[in-house]
Parts: C-alpha cells; structure tokens; sequence
C-alpha cells in the first residue's frame, strides 16, 4: 500500500456528525500554513521520500477561502490529490475540479429527515445530491466516491442497496467505512456487509490491508475499509501494521500526528517555515519510522 500525506487543513466543519473521529486530534489547532507552506511540504516530500499522493481533510477543508490555491498549487507539482468533503459546500467550490483527481463525498444516509439528523443541520439534504449530481457532470473525468458510514440497524441492508443502487445512476463510486471504535452502539463488522454483497451478486475482484474492492455488475465499484487502528487489530502486531501502512496526519499547526489515541506528535513548523528541505526531510522519515511506536493495541487487543 502506497503511503500518503494527509493534511488536515481545518478542523472547522458545518456539520456535527456524532461519530466523526476528527482525524484523531481532539485539541483545537492554530491555522499556522498558508498555501505556500503546503506546496512547500509536498514538494519536498516528493523529492526526498517519493511521496506522490496528498489527501486534504479536516473539518471540511471546502470551509476554507484557499482551498482553489492549495489544491493548484499542488497540482502545478503533478500531486494526486484527494479532496474530502461532506459535499454541501461544493456549488460555490466546483472549480477545485480542475485540479484534483478524486473526491470523496460523505453522505451517509439517502433519507432526508435521517441524513440531517446525523450531521446536525436542517434543510441541506437536497443541495448536498444536487452538488453531487452537478460534479459529475461537469468533471466527468474525476473519480468521486461516496464515503457511507456502516451504521447497524434492522434495515442496513436495504440502506446499503439504496446507496449502491444512486452511485450507479450518478456513475460514482461507494465505500463503505466501519464504525471506529468496535465499542460502539452502532458497529456492524464490514465482513456482515461482505455477505450481503456477495449474496447480491457482488463479485470481490480485489483486496489489501486497507480496502476491499467489489464490482457492482457495471463499471462503477464498491470499496469497504475498517479505520487503520481497527484494521490492525486483525494482525499479531498491530504496530508494524501502523509502520507498514499508516499515513502522515499533517495539522494544521504543521504537527504529524503519530497516533489517534495516544499525544505524540513531531512538529514540522519550524523546518516548513524555514523551508529547510534537508531538516524537513529528515522528520518526515522519522515520523514514518515512529508510525506505531507506543501502541496501545501491542498491549491490550480486544
């Protein structure tokens, strides 16, 4: 599995959806990069350590008023860059298109009253479908993924039906996210949903650590994926899975989170700031070698 950076733009977001696991920072972070600060970081990472794939996330990274130049800016480096949103702000963000290659839209309900419910505010149900529909028609060519939280209840298969059956109509792709933590109230196991799918007539053409890859009888496909802590529990050591897997979580404050459940972090700021390509370097290999250091799941798996 190719690793990436994340950067987490903003942790401001319109929505309040209860199981949001804010990229695993719970601490408000200082807005301390500008557009020029990340088009520094990636092309340093790249020409280092290779690094060719950038997600930007949050919050709702659409919240920002430089999004259009962070994501130019990059792509002028030949990034691949995913944009992750909850979709309502894109009609007046739609000429991101131009620059990025995949977006990933949270929608994680196809009822109205249900949808608004989980993130937390009225009347936005219908502008969040129609931003979907009017972005893939006017990028025909972007891949765009429906990020659908598997929430447990006594209709989910129906509602997972519901969802494959839109992106089909709308040539979109979806993916299936389990809930994190497995203690929560509302955890379904992806491999319950594996079933259904197969059962459906959902061929499994592929799969890694991270992701399982399904093609819904057309061209468009289904991906199902656990948390990457979640997903490391499934191996007898989940550190080097974290070492060997994970991604570099990039604040806003120009930290690397190193775990979302534990405070270590590796500040960044200073070498961006100074743009000291050999410093920066340096930390972003060591923030890869220090992926899993510490984790709790050595010590206790559940």
């Amino acid at each position: 599995m190719r690793q990436e950076l994340r950067l987490i733009v903003t942790q401001n977001c319109n929505y309040n959806c209860y199981f949001c696991h804010h990229e695993g920072i719970q601490c408000k972070k200082r807005n301390l990069l500008d557009s020029e600060d990340y088009e520094y970081l990636y092309s340093t990472a790249n020409k280092y350590l290779g690094i060719t794939t950038v997600t930007i996330t949050g919050g709702e990274p659409l919240i920002l008023n430089t999004i259009e130049d962070i994501v130019r800016r990059l792509d002028a480096h030949g990034c691949d860059i995913t944009v992750v949103t909850n979709g309502s702000l894109l009609s007046s963000n739609l000429s991101i298109g131009k620059y990025i290659n995949k977006l990933n839209i949270s929608l994680h309900s196809l009822n109205k009253k249900e949808y608004e419910s989980i993130v937390g505010k009225n009347d936005i149900f219908n502008n969040v479908i129609n931003n979907i529909k009017m972005i893939r028609d006017i990028y025909p060519d972007i891949e765009i993924n429906i990020n659908y939280a598997l929430i447990n209840s006594a209709d989910v298969y129906e509602k997972a039906d519901a969802i494959i059956n839109f992106a089909k109509e709308n040539n979109i792709n979806v993916k299936f996210i389990e809930l994190f933590p497995k203690t929560s109230e509302d955890y379904l196991q992806l491999e319950e949903l594996h079933k259904h799918l197969i059962e459906n007539g959902h061929q499994l053409i592929s799969q890694n650590n991270r992701k399982n890859k399904f093609q819904n009888c057309g061209s468009n496909m289904i991906y199902t994926t656990k948390c990457l802590c979640s997903r490391a529990l499934d191996f007898p050591s989940p550190s080097e899975f974290c070492k060997n897997n994970n991604d570099l979580f990039i604040a806003q404050d120009g930290t690397i989170k190193l775990c979302r459940l534990l405070n270590e972090e590796i500040s960044i700021l200073e070498e961006i700031k100074d743009r000291d390509d050999e410093g920066l370097a340096k930390k972003l290999t060591l923030s890869f070698k220090r992926l899993g250091d510490n984790c709790p799941y050595d010590k206790k798996r559940y």
